[in-house]
């Protein structure tokens, strides 16, 4: 009797992690959100421009979204595109667009617009690292996605209140917050003196409830927002 034919190995697609046609926009976005933070910082430090930078144009508009730009534009793009290359999911590279997205909006004095996608990134990249704490539940992932929420809240209030400063210190508290926990994953791999995990954590919750206090009083919140980053 003759046996059956082997049957043809299955073939299993993997969907890219990285889409082809987003990777080059959202580096461009990343470059002119730099560049245009740049020349903000620039021109509110008082430094002369050539022409081809008008304070009546597009370098008015980031000289006035300075910070945004540099935080959520810059540095919460690259980092929304850093966890999308982790988790490997079509859907986190959401996140990263539409941070960089938000800040051309901002350049083109869309603020309004620009908020919603800054919230819309902030939303997509809080759910992405929910993913990561599901797949590695550690004292990092956990710093990682509240930093996540601090960079949501401070979109929140963005949105609220575009002329006001009360989401600056949540914007900084979501970097200062992603750069400890990268920091405390090194650490796995040295001795740590008794105490560090809780100074570490009691540190960020006087930042979280500086930041918050801002919004009421901005000497009480300022002092001890100060004082966490001082003592971190």
């Amino acid at each position: 009797m003759t046996p059956p034919p082997p049957s043809a190995p299955m073939r299993t697609r993997v969907a890219p992690a990285r889409p082809r046609t987003l990777a080059p926009l959202v580096l461009i976005l990343v470059a002119l959100a730099l560049v245009s933070g740049i020349t903000g910082g620039l021109v509110r430090a008082g430094v002369p421009l050539p022409s081809l930078f008008p304070l009546s144009g597009w370098a008015g508009h980031a000289a006035v979204a300075h910070a945004g730009l540099m935080i959520c534009g810059f540095m919460g793009t690259v980092i929304g595109v850093e966890r999308a290359v982790a988790v490997k999911l079509r859907a986190a590279w959401l996140a990263p667009l539409a941070s960089g997205v938000g800040a051309l909006c901002l350049l083109v004095n869309k603020t309004d617009v620009g908020a919603v996608l800054w919230l819309a990134a902030a939303v997509f990249f809080t759910a992405v690292n929910v993913v990561v704490v599901h797949r590695q539940r550690a004292a990092h992932t956990l710093l990682l996605l509240g930093g996540a929420l601090a960079w949501l809240i401070g979109c929140v209030l963005f949105l609220r209140r575009p002329g006001d400063a009360a989401s600056l210190p949540w914007w900084f508290a979501f970097l200062a917050m992603t750069i400890a926990a990268e920091r405390l994953e090194m650490t796995r791999l040295m001795r740590r003196r008794p105490g560090a995990n809780a100074s570490l954590w009691l540190l960020l919750g006087l930042m979280a409830l500086g930041a918050a206090l801002t919004s009421f009083s901005v000497r009480i919140g300022g002092v001890l927002y100060g004082l966490s980053l001082l003592l971190l």
